[in-house]
C-alpha cells in the first residue's frame, strides 16, 4: 500500500525509463544509471522517511512512496 503517490508528466516518466534501459545489464554504467533513476525518483517524491522508498510505477506516469517492508514484499511475491 503506497504511503503517497506523485504524478509525473509523460515526458518525465519516459525519460526515467529510457535512462534505466540505456546500458547493458552487465555494465557498471547501467548500475550508475539505475542509481540515478532512484535518486531522481526520490527527489521528485519529496521528503521520504528512513524506511521509505520512491518507486517509478510500471505502466503509469507515477512514483509511489512505499514502506521498505511493503517494497520488499512485492519482490518476494
Amino acid at each position: 500500500m503506497p504511503i503517497r503517490s506523485v504524478n509525473l508528466s509523460e515526458a518525465e516518466a519516459t525519460a526515467l525509463r529510457a535512462l534505466s534501459k540505456r546500458f547493458p545489464a552487465s555494465d557498471l554504467t547501467r548500475k550508475a544509471a539505475i542509481s540515478a533513476v532512484k535518486s531522481r525518483c526520490a527527489r521528485l517524491a519529496g521528503v521520504t522517511g528512513k524506511n521509505e522508498v520512491a518507486v517509478l510505477c510500471k505502466g503509469s506516469n507515477r512514483i509511489e512512496v512505499l514502506n521498505t517492508d511493503s517494497y520488499e514484499d512485492l519482490w518476494d511475491a
